[in-house]
């Protein structure tokens, strides 16, 4: 009969008004029935709103959310908050990874967040902090020095202490799904300091309830995580390693490198790579874990599942059916080149093999035994071999009783 819950409130109100007056009232109700509209809007509204928050059990609290500027006032840091350091290389599969670990909801993921300190430490230019300040690095254990006290600071989530490089980013808009938020703010008041600090509270909101806190580092080495791990004892530390003949092909491919000076790069690269799993073994086992990621390629949904384990999270069937999802792109979508989401991830691992020129390969075989006998990778014998997918060219090592 009633087309609406706003006229049956309408009408009730009205009803009860003329019962109880009576005849005597009908004139004031015409003269003041106007007043039933906006209170009945009113209390349509609160009750549609305390049933949606009674439904989602979803609490807003930027309304009232004030920015903590003091140490002392923020969360303590217990075994509770999961800490993820992930340690890896340019073109190395670090942001599927990370892309991985924060399909969790109640993950908290930053993506390369010392990118311009570095830049600007490696053009001898001075590092602006959020408290006004000015910072210089010259030494490399200066660097080093910087590079674990930004790391502590978005542990912990300790934002003013941050420069204003890494909070200005565009990689929070473009690879972190809980930092978008801020980032529109940030984009709203035109990325000035102004903006900065009101838009940090969006930061903070979803940092500081976070059960698991994951950053993403190719700017690291083990000596800087054996730093930080002093003043987080929990912090665990995932090493991505990549076969170097895809990293190299990948970099030439993005304009990142070329082949002119191979042997020094691949030299550089596989010798680092090889330090760090050496510092790595120094560590407690459970602290650190080692992951290839041609494996993590070819068998997705069981490292990711071993990853969340050792992270300390639930690998929920919604996390597994998205890792599904980025793994398993649709064939119609094209597999660009700094996408994480792929039609076929091992494939996708597999790629140089048909890209890269058998001399190239070869040089950086000869300049990789050491990685290589760590590892398990193996040199190519013959173009033809290189080209043949089905003859693995590397060892298929994995945890125990995943497969």
């Amino acid at each position: 009969m009633w087309s609406s819950p706003y006229l049956c409130l309408r009408y009730y109100v009205g009803y009860r008004f003329r019962s109880r007056c009576g005849m005597r009232c009908v004139r004031c109700w015409a003269k003041y029935r106007f007043l039933v509209y906006p209170v009945s809007c009113l209390i349509l509204m609160t009750a549609t709103a305390y049933a949606v928050y009674t439904m989602t059990g979803e609490y807003r609290q930027l309304v009232s959310f004030s920015l903590v500027t003091d140490k002392q006032t923020l969360p303590p840091i217990t075994p509770t908050h999961s800490m993820v350091l992930v340690v890896a290389y340019m073109r190395s599969g670090s942001s599927f990874l990370g892309d991985i670990l924060q399909q969790d909801d109640s993950s908290f993921y930053v993506y390369e967040p010392l990118k311009d300190a570095n830049d600007r430490i490696e053009n001898n230019q001075s590092i602006a902090l959020y408290n006004g300040t000015n910072r210089y690095v010259h030494t490399p254990e200066e660097k080093i020095s910087f590079f674990v006290e930004s790391l502590y600071n978005w542990f912990t989530c300790n934002f003013k202490d941050l420069d204003i490089g890494t909070l200005t980013s565009s990689y929070l808009l473009h690879y972190s799904k809980k930092t978008r938020n801020y980032m529109g703010c940030l984009t709203r008041h035109h990325n000035k300091m102004d903006g900065v600090e009101y838009c940090l509270q969006y930061l903070q909101s979803t940092c500081i309830p976070a059960k698991l806190r994951v950053i993403k580092s190719i700017r690291i080495n083990m000596d800087t995580v054996h730093l930080l791990q002093q003043r987080l004892p929990f912090l665990k530390v995932i090493h991505v390693v990549r076969d170097p003949r895809g990293i190299m092909n990948s970099r030439v491919k993005v304009k990142l490198s070329n082949w002119i000076n191979l042997s020094s790069e691949v030299n550089n690269l596989c010798r680092r790579m090889t330090k760090n799993i050496e510092m790595s073994t120094l560590d407690r086992e459970e602290n650190v874990k080692q992951i290839v990621y041609e494996l993590l390629a070819e068998h997705p949904i069981a490292l990711s599942e071993d990853l969340y384990n050792f992270a300390g999270l639930e690998f929920s069937p919604t996390v597994s059916k998205r890792v599904y999802k980025m793994t398993h792109y649709s064939p119609h979508a094209r597999d660009c080149d700094w996408c994480t989401k792929k039609s076929n991830s091992s494939m996708t691992s597999l790629m140089w093999r048909t890209e890269i020129e058998l001399e190239h390969a070869e040089v950086i075989d000869s300049q990789c035994v050491d990685l290589y006998n760590m590892i398990g990778y193996l040199p190519v014998q013959s173009l033809q071999q290189l080209r043949n997918h089905s003859v693995p060219l590397h060892l298929k090592i994995l945890p125990p009783g995943l497969l």
